[in-house]
């Protein structure tokens, strides 16, 4: 699930469903993907899961923006224009080699 300043209600949200609805919520493990130039950085948004969440478990991962930044070309919706959104495109590359099972979970609008 991608974490940035500007959605971070909605991650939480997603979290918050996904624990109450789990039937065993301390197995699940979350694999955040922040934006390396949010303007939040992305330990201030670790910090803010871990207070909102304090047994929860995860990793925020940092997506480097410059690998794709020049292939994005602009759209009519600026939303699309953010290399977070791309991010998904690179699991296999950002998460750790022993995740070997990931349930993705997209939002859009």
């Amino acid at each position: 699930m991608t974490l940035d300043s500007k959605y971070l209600r909605g991650s939480m949200a997603a979290v918050h469903s996904v624990l109450r609805h789990a039937f065993c919520p301390e197995n699940v493990f979350f694999h955040f993907i922040s934006a390396e130039f949010d303007p939040t950085s992305p330990r201030v948004l670790t910090q803010l899961v871990r207070s909102t969440f304090p047994s929860l478990n995860f990793k925020v991962y940092i997506f480097r923006e410059d690998t794709i930044v020049n292939l994005i070309s602009s759209s009519i919706r600026q939303a699309l224009e953010n290399p977070l959104n791309y991010a998904r495109n690179y699991l296999g590359d950002i998460l750790d080699r022993c995740v070997d099972r990931v349930i993705c979970f997209f939002i859009s609008d």
